[in-house]
């Protein structure tokens, strides 16, 4: 497997027919030069003012050696920090039902994430995700910025999730 076939198996996986979260509108493979605001609000109510937006990529790339039949033998475990640019924008009078709101996302993402250990993709050979590793480390991490508000009463609420996917490499 590649790095190109995991961000695409978590693309697939991640897809608003597939994953339904709710507000999510549309999951990018790459940050796009031009983004339609339309589609992020393709997946939500109608008139609501709330949409959301993912895009992935993989931050890091971590391989080590597992002993799976003594020294001289074993196999590589690759890992991926895949990361998920989320953005979330409100039209919502108040910032604060706003940011309830980005809450709700971001906790129906991670739920999504957390519901199986092995993206349900029959291609992929991602062995686990949302796991961490055999040595320990964060499952899922989201590091958030400062909301902005943009003329017109727009609120944009921004957040990085980071999820370990796992592969191991045949010998």
């Amino acid at each position: 497997m590649s790095k190109s076939s995991v961000t695409k198996g978590i693309y697939e996986y991640m897809q608003p027919d597939n994953s339904n979260i709710p507000n999510l509108g549309v999951v990018y493979r790459a940050l796009p030069k031009v983004s339609d605001e339309s589609q992020l609000f393709s997946n939500s109510y109608p008139n609501l003012g709330l949409g959301a937006c993912i895009y992935l990529f993989v931050t890091s790339q971590v391989e080590r050696r597992i002993a799976l039949g003594g020294e001289h033998s074993g196999r590589k475990f690759r890992t991926y920090d895949t990361g998920m640019l989320v953005v979330f924008k409100s039209d919502l009078p108040q910032t604060e039902d706003g940011q309830i709101e980005f809450d709700h996302f971001c906790d129906a993402l991670t739920t999504f994430i957390e519901a199986n250990r092995v993206p349900n993709i029959p291609w992929s050979d991602i062995f686990q995700w949302g796991e961490g590793t055999e040595l320990g480390g964060p499952d899922i991490r989201f590091d958030y910025t400062i909301p902005r508000t943009l003329d017109g009463g727009v609120t944009i609420y921004q957040g990085v999730l980071h999820v370990q996917a796992s592969e191991v490499l045949p010998t």
